[in-house]
């Protein structure tokens, strides 16, 4: 018996086809299904032991417990994160190597480095949304503010000579003072120090008279009665200071400025494996044990669809990136 032909691409069966698509996705399945098949890395741009390190720490180990490989914690740390968004850009799209990303990383000092070798948005793939914290606006005891409009009404008494410290250019605290002094139509002066820890010592001492900053660094001054608390940069009053107003509910309709932080991967990263690291992550998220870990660090766990993470980065780019021209920022 002749062996029996191949059919011709006129006569080939729908079946047929239908086994031939089936064969060229199976190896794409396969690999997602094997993943992973070793260590993966969350990349930090900053030092250990601030905000940013130690959720990506949380959720590391949260991760590894799911996917039965380690999950390791990298400081890369150098021009304001960009050295390790860089790094996670040029890495495989494997899903081997992420970043927990900020705003400053990733929607506010791209945009004030005329030269920076990486896209925030097309050289990444969005994978979760982990966290957020709002700021408080914080006043010097001796001034006289008990309010977002007593705040207001002093700025505009005293045209140009309000300042505001913060910890770093491009940051979330420098622009949410640089949001507020925009939205209430006031001059305010930003005074640049080498860490939050230095300005918040110079508000205490009444040198400098504002600040805007994670909310878990000021409760222990506040309880003090070292700073004066005002309200909260969110769009929601925070779950940890309850009783504090949210600047836009107390005289700046719309004000609404969070610190967000969330995984990245590098672009073209299988879309089965963002779907695995998000699931994980969302389960990870919603621990009792977590949330409560989280919560003393002044985080609020958020999670989601890559979806809406993208969104918000997109959202985010396009707000912060007409501030940082208008304001003609720019880093070395």
């Amino acid at each position: 018996m002749k062996p029996r032909p191949w059919p011709s691409r006129t006569t080939q069966s729908p079946a047929a086809g239908l086994l031939v698509a089936a064969a060229l996705v199976a190896p794409a399945t396969a690999l997602a299904q094997a993943w992973p098949a070793k260590p993966v890395r969350i990349v930090v741009g900053f030092v250990p032991g601030g905000a940013t390190d130690t959720i990506a720490r949380t959720v590391a180990q949260q991760l590894g417990e799911r996917f039965g490989r380690p999950v390791v914690v990298e400081n890369r740390a150098g021009a304001s994160g960009t050295i390790a968004a860089e790094y996670v850009a040029r890495s495989p799209a494997d899903g081997y190597t992420m970043i927990m990303a900020t705003q400053t990383t990733h929607a506010v000092v791209p945009y004030m480095m005329p030269k920076l070798p990486y896209d925030p948005i097309r050289d990444f793939a969005p994978v979760v949304l982990a966290g957020q914290n709002t700021l408080l606006v914080v006043v010097t005891p001796s001034m006289p503010v008990k309010s977002v409009k007593d705040l207001v009404a002093l700025a505009r008494s005293r045209p140009g000579e309000l300042s505001f410290a913060t910890g770093g250019i491009g940051s979330s605290p420098h622009m949410a003072g640089e949001l507020f002094a925009r939205m209430a139509k006031v001059q305010m002066t930003p005074v640049f120090y080498k860490g939050d820890a230095a300005a918040v010592l110079d508000v205490i001492g009444g040198r400098v008279p504002v600040m805007f900053l994670n909310i878990t660094g000021m409760i222990q001054h506040i309880k003090a009665g070292k700073l004066r608390g005002v309200a909260v940069t969110a769009a929601q009053r925070s779950t940890i200071l309850p009783d504090y107003p949210t600047v836009a509910e107390a005289g700046l309709p719309g004000f609404d400025v969070v610190t967000w932080f969330g995984l990245l991967a590098a672009a073209g990263t299988p879309a089965d494996v963002v779907a695995r690291i998000n699931r994980d992550a969302n389960q990870a998220l919603g621990i009792a044990s977590v949330r409560e870990h989280m919560a003393t660090l002044g985080i609020e766990p958020v999670g989601g669809s890559p979806e809406q993470f993208a969104a918000l980065l997109k959202a985010e780019n396009t707000r912060w990136s007409q501030m940082v021209r208008d304001l003609s920022l720019r880093t070395d």
